[in-house]
């Protein structure tokens, strides 16, 4: 790995940041307020720290990095790396070179310092104030140029569509397939108090949800270019968040009444309201006096694919504001607009997880879009719809159960991304601040035990559909190696094919890559996350994935260790660089 000194910044320059910034820099994002005369004082002191700095730590790492690389033994590295490796069938004849045929000397030195950066917690941390710093004086291109040569080249596909096809092209030359993530959500905010103003804020945010929609279409089309791509969606960027705040509060109700066993009318009246009573005769389709959740969500998934009014009507009888349930009928039309168009252009649509508070109406609209588009038929194997399951939730493998069954119950393809969790951080300090049980699993053990819980219940299910109904589909996104290797070594003891496509397994680009192309290697299926977008709009994306992520980042051993080899064999064992043909992925047939 790099030599300290060339990713730390020296004394004199965090000493200079921190007389710029001040204390706000580490408690605050606040922007700087001082006079005219005194910011130009503070720039003049941050420019003259860096210019002081910068040259020496430059000459400094430059020339240690010289003697490391000359002092380095790849054989030695190699045995470094095939030790971190479990001893099984995936990882024996994996190569450590892989990953990088394609890539130039100077992305792979990219690469390795963008990973050295993100070991560094103060910095992770600080990022977001540097950057607004940063806008404050006036260095907002300069920040934007530093980022998107480094992190953004590393964990990004393009600012925009047109960008993406070299980067897709590129991961299928080694058979690694794309899920393109355009980076568009949305997260709780203030409400106006004033009427005029909660009016105009909801036209804007109606407005921001048809673009969104319509940049989603386009995500479509790109992803059709490369057979087997799929697309990410974001469901807090299709409604405003108010909407599927109301939404989700009312729907968790009627779940949490009805998930462990089935109730009689007046438990159901108790939970939902009085209004709510009609509803009930609807759900009890066989008369007996009782409901559960699967009769509570096939009369909702069922509304999806009527009209709009049934649909508004049955969310105003679970006592959501007219507002908000006209609201979720429009964000239904906007997602069965997104699942016809991905029908038709044969690419999966992945609805992404988020926050617990909103994840209810993200829920039940990713089952409502897969009793439509999932048909499980011979003639439609391949699902559309794909729904997340995060399982450092306490409610996961729950939740996973309860849709199974709804699946088999409605007859189509239940599909599967199962991750361990994105929001952690966020959902505990929100549960802390408001006084209720944290919904994340206490320990990280818990979580690995419901994650593989969950991995096999779906194994169960795929391993006993029939060669004609293929009901299930499962994509394993995880970056943990013992879960992957698990999975693939439970597919051969259960028989089930690595080609048959019914399990699947998903990184984030940029992340991992030995274990990826360990998987391509071998004939299973494996996906690469492309988040893009504008660098203005993918940069806090970026922050927030790094925070929430942090632990992940910090401990990608692995990878640096990869990229440290690369460079050193490339040192001492010089061969030609990849061509520019090469590195955009136009000529496949002249890959290493």
């Amino acid at each position: 790995m790099l030599p300290r000194a060339f990713i730390r910044p020296p004394l004199s320059l965090r000493a200079a940041l921190r007389s710029a910034t001040g204390p706000a820099t580490r408690n605050s994002p606040r922007p700087l307020t001082t006079a005219a005369a005194p910011r130009r004082s503070v720039l003049s002191r941050v420019a003259r720290g860096v210019a002081l700095t910068t040259g020496a730590s430059v000459a400094l790492g430059a020339g240690t990095l010289g003697v490391a690389l000359a002092t380095a033994d790849p054989d030695a590295l190699a045995r470094g790396i095939r030790a971190e490796l479990p001893d099984c069938d995936l990882f024996r004849d994996a190569d450590a070179r892989a990953p990088f045929s394609g890539k130039s000397t100077a992305q792979v030195a990219v690469s390795m310092l963008v990973f050295e950066l993100c070991r560094l917690s103060w910095l992770v941390d600080a990022a977001p104030h540097l950057l607004n710093a940063a806008e404050t004086l006036g260095m907002t291109v300069l920040a934007h140029a530093i980022v998107k040569g480094t992190f953004f080249a590393h964990f990004c596909g393009g600012e925009d569509a047109a960008e993406l096809g070299p980067v897709m092209a590129a991961l299928k030359r080694h058979g690694i397939g794309s899920i393109l993530d355009i980076s568009i959500e949305a997260d709780l905010e203030p409400e106006p108090t004033n009427d005029a103003e909660r009016a105009a804020k909801a036209m804007r945010d109606e407005q921001a949800s048809d673009k969104h929609r319509d940049l989603f279409l386009q995500s479509l089309d790109a992803a059709s270019q490369v057979p087997g791509a799929l697309i990410a969606v974001k469901v807090t960027a299709l409604a405003p968040t108010s909407t599927l705040l109301a939404t989700s509060s009312a729907l968790a109700r009627a779940l949490r009444a009805t998930e462990k066993r089935a109730i009689s009318r007046a438990e159901w009246t108790a939970a939902v309201g009085a209004q709510g009573e009609a509803l009930f005769d609807r759900m009890d389709a066989d008369k007996d006096g009782q409901v559960t959740a699967t009769d509570f969500l096939h009369v909702l998934t069922t509304d999806m694919g009527a009209n709009g009014a049934q649909l508004q009507s049955t969310m105003q009888a679970l006592a959501v504001p007219a507002e908000h349930a006209a609201g979720f009928a429009r964000l239904v039309e906007r997602m069965l607009a997104l699942c016809a168009h991905a029908q038709k252009k044969k690419v999966g649509l992945m609805v992404d997880a988020e926050q617990t508070y909103f994840q209810d109406a993200i829920d039940v609209v990713a089952l409502g879009m897969g009793r439509q588009f999932n048909a499980a038929t011979a003639e439609s194997e391949t699902p559309v719809v794909f729904n997340t399951y995060q399982m450092y939730l306490k409610s996961g493998n729950p939740r996973l159960n309860r849709d199974l069954a709804l699946s088999a119950a409605q007859g189509w393809h239940f599909a599967v991304k199962m991750v361990r969790g994105a929001y952690m951080n966020s959902e505990r300090a929100k549960a802390a601040a408001e006084g209720y049980a944290s919904p994340v699993h206490e320990t990280i053990q818990d979580t690995h035990v419901s994650y593989a819980t969950g991995v096999a219940t779906m194994l169960d299910r795929i391993e006993s559909a029939s060669a004609y109904d293929k009901s299930a589909t499962l994509m394993v996104a995880s970056h943990n190696r013992h879960s992957v290797v698990s999975t693939a070594e439970a597919m051969t003891r259960r028989g089930i094919d690595a080609r048959s496509g019914r399990v699947l397994f998903g990184q984030l680009l940029g992340m991992h890559d030995m274990t990826g192309y360990a998987l391509a290697a071998k004939g299973f299926p494996i996906f690469k996350y492309v988040p893009y977008g504008p660098i203005e709009e993918v940069i806090p994306y970026l922050l927030r994935r790094a925070q929430e992520n942090n632990s992940v980042l910090g401990g990608a051993a692995l990878d640096r260790m990869l990229l440290w080899h690369e460079l050193v064999c490339r040192f001492k064992r010089p061969a030609p660089e990849a061509s520019a043909e090469r590195r955009t992925g136009t000529t496949p047939a002249q890959a290493v």
